[in-house]
């Protein structure tokens, strides 16, 4: 009896744990060391909520969550997947939390409708967007927010920042708002943030999200429409003679038309040329 109820109770513990172990998104790119907890993450790792991703230094790691949204981590990150739900607008949110290191990321499809429900936290403040490409790095005891296209809202106790493509703004304390600046950080170098070996183009994923699927042009007609036909091709112009009164046509490179009178004089031709 009691084997049967450990039994049950494994079973219902499996099961409960299937349920919540449900993939948010998988692993493209990794070099170095990269892990979720116990678990070792390669190419192709499934991400799961929850997942704390940690790169070790020298590491980095490149993630695409369901949404089509693409995260570069760099080396010494700790990243945490919070809250993340893909399906409509209304139910769908991408909460995650930058706990150390760096990334760099273009939105998916929750930040394309729902931007609303699309945040990153930082030890100082938090990050809202409205469709973008951008930067966050913890470094020198202070938070380096940048965009590269798009715009994005910092957040915290001191107020609301807006920064669009080309601007940079480092975040103190959570008490504090630097000035927004056009020129770029050392601490957010396009060399910091480099894709690892494998790993896709922010650029490329971000165009093709933007733009959206391909229309495909339907071949049919549609109601109303008359399909033309093709043209004839240069000199395949054939003409087909039929003779009236069960004649014969004319042969080629004939253009004689049979009228009355013309074959009036054919008959009386041929009378004349009998024996």
């Amino acid at each position: 009896m009691r084997a049967l109820f450990k039994l049950c109770f494994l079973a219902f513990c499996g099961a409960g744990f299937a349920q919540d172990a449900t993939s948010v998104g998988k692993v493209i790119a990794t070099e170095g060391v990269v892990t979720a907890g116990t678990r070792r993450l390669t190419r192709g790792a499934s991400i799961f909520l929850s997942d704390v991703v940690t790169t070790a230094i020298g590491a980095k790691a490149q993630i695409r969550f369901t949404d089509g949204s693409i995260v570069n981590l760099i080396a010494d990150t700790k990243y945490q997947i919070n809250q993340y739900a893909f399906s409509d607008a209304e139910n769908s949110i991408f909460a995650t939390t930058l706990l150390k290191g760096g990334l760099r990321t273009v939105s998916g499809e929750i930040g394309k409708v729902s931007p609303e429900k699309y945040s990153i936290g930082t030890p100082t403040a938090t990050l809202g967007i409205r469709g973008t490409l951008f930067m966050i790095n913890i470094a020198q005891g202070s938070v380096f927010f940048g965009v590269d296209t798009g715009s994005i809202t910092v957040t915290n106790n001191a107020g609301s920042l807006s920064l669009n493509a080309g601007q940079y703004v480092r975040v103190p304390s959570s008490n504090t708002l630097d000035t927004i600046t056009e020129i770029r950080p050392a601490q957010l170098s396009e060399n910091i943030f480099t894709t690892p070996t494998g790993g896709e183009s922010l650029e490329s994923t971000e165009a093709s999200i933007q733009e959206g699927p391909e229309e495909v042009p339907s071949e049919a007609p549609t109601e109303g429409e008359v399909e033309e036909e093709p043209a004839p091709e240069s000199g395949n112009t054939e003409e087909v003679d039929t003779a009236p009164n069960g004649g014969e046509p004319a042969s080629a490179g004939e253009t004689e038309d049979y009228t009355p009178q013309l074959l009036q004089e054919n008959q009386l031709e041929q009378q004349q040329q009998r024996p």
